[in-house]
C-alpha cells in the first residue's frame, strides 16, 4: 500500500490524542460509516475503504492507537472523530474485541480474534481469522 499523503502530519497531530481520522471519505457529504482500526490494521481498513468506494459506500477510516488517550479528549474532539450520526461502524484489531463496543455501538461490529493456538504462516493466520479486505467489505455491507 502506498504511503498516504500527509500521513506523517496526521499521525503527528493525532497520535497524541489516541485516535484521529487518517483517511476521509472521498465523498464527504455521502459518508455513511466508519472503519476504526488499530495501528497495523489501518492499511487493511484503508484497502477496504477503497473497495467500498468502488461500490458507492463511503466511510472514514479512524486510526485508534490508544483508547485511553482518546477517552481523555474532549467530547467535541471525540465526536469529530467518531460522529454520533454515523452508526455503521466496524472496529478491526487482531486481538480481543474487548472494549470496542464503546466505539462501534449497538449497530456496529468488532472484528477480532476469538480463539488462539493456531499455527501457520502470518498470511494464512491473518486470512483464517478473517482479516481480509473482502471480509471487512462483506461485514460492512451486512450492517
Amino acid at each position: 500500500m502506498p504511503i498516504l499523503e500527509n500521513s506523517n502530519l496526521l499521525a503527528k497531530e493525532g497520535i497524541t490524542k489516541g485516535g484521529y481520522i487518517i483517511s476521509k471519505s472521498p465523498e464527504n457529504e455521502k459518508t455513511d460509516g466508519l472503519i476504526i482500526a488499530t495501528c497495523s490494521e489501518v492499511s487493511l481498513a484503508i484497502n477496504a475503504q477503497n473497495e467500498l468506494n468502488k461500490i458507492g459506500k463511503y466511510v472514514d477510516v479512524v486510526s485508534m492507537s490508544s483508547q485511553e488517550l482518546f477517552n481523555n479528549q474532549s467530547k467535541s474532539y471525540r465526536d469529530s472523530v467518531l460522529p454520533p450520526n454515523l452508526t455503521k461502524r466496524i472496529s478491526i484489531e487482531m486481538e480481543s474485541t474487548f472494549g470496542w463496543g464503546k466505539y462501534v455501538g449497538l449497530d456496529g461490529v468488532s472484528m477480532g480474534v476469538y480463539k488462539f493456538g493456531m499455527s501457520g504462516s502470518a498470511d494464512e493466520l491473518i486470512s483464517n481469522y478473517g482479516f481480509t479486505v473482502q471480509k471487512v467489505v462483506d461485514t460492512y455491507n451486512s450492517l
